[in-house]
């Protein structure tokens, strides 16, 4: 069979309010927008029905841990599906940084078995199916602007202007579950805003004092918007043109050494390839 080749974008939170909690559960108001930063899938099928995951990041688990393998699963069981897969990952978004690299390799080990076998899924069972992996997940599978509530299974694509960013992603890692359990742990109260408001990120009020000290210096650099995404510690700055991103960009490689920069644009959602036998 033919092998395809998926990209998969990071994602980042334009807009991220915690509301509220059931059991393990969070309930979020969120303004999600996939960005040209790509992990990248091949997805071969084989005939032994096992998974075979292969990755250029030695620190990625290839086994159940790894959101393709449980993907795949998932497909397999639901569309009766006896072939197995071969899946090599180039991994190119950052681990634990708030940019979604889990879920979209999720989402994009879906839609490319969906694709290989030309499945007729909906959108709400593409939903559900994700929602069994990640919050995120459902998200990632939909791509582009979206507003998202709930427990990130309410999606509704909106069109905000294409924006030129600069994410830094600084040298250390945050768990999303453990930054969860600090905020509930430091903010007592929960609260909806009134409004979705472009750069608000309820997790800034635990992240630490590092991200502060990016965000206040993309703004020196031209930004004319800084904050969070996700549960970090990736920060973004949102930029009016592209010649200022640029100029920032040269900079800010330079200042932050230790730290992973990305010149970005906003983009739409999972892209699926095809190549020959």
């Amino acid at each position: 069979m033919n092998e395809i080749i998926v990209l998969c974008p990071a994602k980042i939170n334009l807009f991220l309010n915690i509301i509220g909690k059931d059991n393990h559960m969070h309930y979020l108001r969120a303004i999600n927008q996939s960005v040209n930063l790509y992990d990248i899938l091949k997805i071969k099928v084989n005939n032994t029905g096992k998974i075979n995951i292969i990755c250029n990041n030695p620190l990625i688990p290839l086994d159940y841990n790894n959101t393709i393998y449980q993907a795949v699963l998932i497909m397999k069981k639901n569309y009766n599906i006896k072939y197995g897969f071969d899946i090599k990952l180039t991994k190119n978004i950052p681990i634990s940084s708030g940019l979604g690299g889990e879920s979209t390799d999720a989402a994009g080990t879906i839609l490319g078995i969906k694709d290989i076998f030309k499945l007729d899924i909906s959108i709400d069972k593409l939903i559900k199916l994700g929602m069994l992996i990640g919050a995120d997940v459902p998200f990632c599978i939909i791509g582009g602007t979206c507003m998202v509530e709930g427990f990130g299974e309410k999606i509704q694509k909106i069109n905000l202007p294409l924006q030129p960013m600069i994410i830094i992603k600084p040298n250390f890692k945050v768990s999303t579950k453990e930054a969860f359990e600090e905020y509930d742990k430091r903010c007592a109260k929960y609260m909806e805003l009134n409004e979705y408001v472009i750069g608000y990120n309820d997790f800034e009020k635990t992240s630490s004092k590092e991200i502060q000290v990016i965000k206040n210096t993309l703004l020196e650099n031209g930004a004319v918007l800084s904050f969070m995404s996700g549960s970090g510690p990736s920060v973004v700055g949102i930029f009016n043109d592209s010649n200022k991103q640029k100029k920032a960009y040269l900079t800010l490689k330079k200042h932050f050494l230790a730290y992973k920069v990305y010149n970005v644009f906003s983009s739409e959602g999972v892209r699926i390839l095809r190549k020959g036998k």
